[in-house]
């Protein structure tokens, strides 16, 4: 990833767009294609001094798209979450200026980091305990 990050990140992505033909109940499809978005992740982490400011002209109508139109874009699940959190992401890194000068957001946003990861822990429990 580090030395040929746009090889791997292409070669990547076609196995995705194959996997997600497939049948997304096969476990190993699953865990393929949450792979593939970690992968896509760290190549996002190595690549965020590229994201344009323009950007969010394509990622605003995304997210507006997802949260007031779900299950609307005409591609399969994985790729809809995919698309949608790439283009939250690309939101948040572009606004992070001005969003840090809000100190009341800034407040809000470190009171939720720290009752996150024991949230993100706990709702397993709760999955389980109603299946």
């Amino acid at each position: 990833m580090i030395k040929y990050r746009n090889i791997t990140m292409l070669i990547c992505t076609i196995c995705y767009l194959f996997l997600i033909c497939l049948d997304n109940e096969i476990w190993y499809v699953k865990f393929l294609c949450y792979l593939y978005v970690y992968i896509f992740g760290m190549y996002i982490a190595f690549s965020l001094d590229r994201i344009k400011r323009w950007s969010l002209i394509i990622a605003v109508p995304i997210i507006c798209i997802n949260l007031f139109y779900p299950n609307t874009l005409p591609v399969a699940s994985h790729l809809r979450t995919l698309i949608f959190t790439m283009a939250v992401f690309v939101a948040f890194s572009q606004l992070e200026n001005i969003l840090s000068k809000c100190n009341w957001l800034m407040k809000f946003i470190r009171m939720c980091c720290n009752y996150s990861f024991e949230i993100y822990l706990i709702h397993h429990v709760i999955i389980i305990y109603f299946t």
